[in-house]
């Protein structure tokens, strides 16, 4: 998928704080600290899309859709860290899609306030 199509796929902030799973942790963690965290998600899928875009560009990249790797592999950080997620999601079989952004970032999002408790 060309680079401002998956830029657009990816959920806005408010798109996430909207998402079924997003509204019980706000219940959980409240609605600002929710907020900061929702920032943070999506700009790691962010920075994300665009390092993996710029890979494809530049002939380093194997086709992969980007954040969402074949089952098995762990998503990683632009900088090849294991991603602050820490889990492993297989990839839709259509391919990088807004649901699967937004079932991505909702994931994320409760990692985070899990982590912090």
């Amino acid at each position: 998928m060309p680079k401002p199509q998956l830029l657009r796929a990816l959920p806005s902030v408010d798109a996430l704080l909207r998402a079924d799973g997003a509204r019980a942790l706000a219940e959980r963690t409240g609605r600002a600290r929710l907020t900061a965290l929702a920032r943070a998600v999506t700009g790691e899928l962010r920075a994300e899309l665009l390092a993996q875009a710029s890979l494809s560009r530049a002939g380093g990249a194997n086709g992969d859709d980007p954040v969402l790797k074949s089952e098995g592999d762990a998503a990683r950080s632009p900088e090849g860290r294991v991603a602050k997620s820490g889990g492993r999601v297989s990839e839709p079989e259509g391919g990088v899609t807004r649901e699967s952004l937004l079932a991505e970032a909702v994931r994320r999002l409760s990692v985070a306030v899990e982590r912090e408790g």
